[in-house]
Formats: structure tokens, sequence, C-alpha cells
């Protein structure tokens, strides 16, 4: 592909995107599950308290950012197909 040039099939665009927005539900998962484990856990210490303030401060803002990526990009795909298809007739 030569620079400047862009290709990509509505059917294409459209499976990207579902596949982008259905990752949104497995990072959700991950936090609840780490949130649960830790709400319950009996794990006490300076171990503990270095990975709670790391998740807590570093990987749940991190993991929302990645989210915002997944469910924006998935969405953009989606309206990226639908306007090819326009586009296409």
């Amino acid at each position: 592909m030569s620079a400047g040039t862009y290709s990509a099939t509505p059917e294409d665009l459209d499976a990207i995107g579902t596949k982008l927005e259905a990752q949104v539900t497995i990072v959700d998962t991950i936090k609840g599950d780490v949130d649960k484990q830790l709400a319950n856990a009996a794990w006490t210490g300076p171990a503990r308290d270095s990975f709670q303030s790391q998740w807590t401060e570093s990987f749940v803002p991190a993991l929302n950012k990645l989210n915002e990526a997944f469910a924006g990009t998935g969405k953009d795909c989606h309206t990226r197909a639908e306007n090819t298809r326009i586009a296409l007739g």
C-alpha cells in the first residue's frame, strides 16, 4: 500500500469495531475481579499496600483509558463502515 492510501471493507470495519467494543467488557471484568479480591482478601502488609496504591492510582486509570479507546475506536469503525456503505451505494 502506498503512503496516503487507505483501504478497508465495511465488513472488516464492523468486525474490528465489534471486537474492540467487546474488550470493554473484558477489561471491566478484570477491574471488578481485582477490586472484589482486594476487598475480600485477608491480605495485609506493605506488599498489599503497594499493590493497592498502584492499582488505584495507576492501573485502574490506565484501564479506564484503554476502555475509552476500545469503545471510541469501535464506534468509529462502525461509523466508517456505514459511511463506506453509503459511499459505495
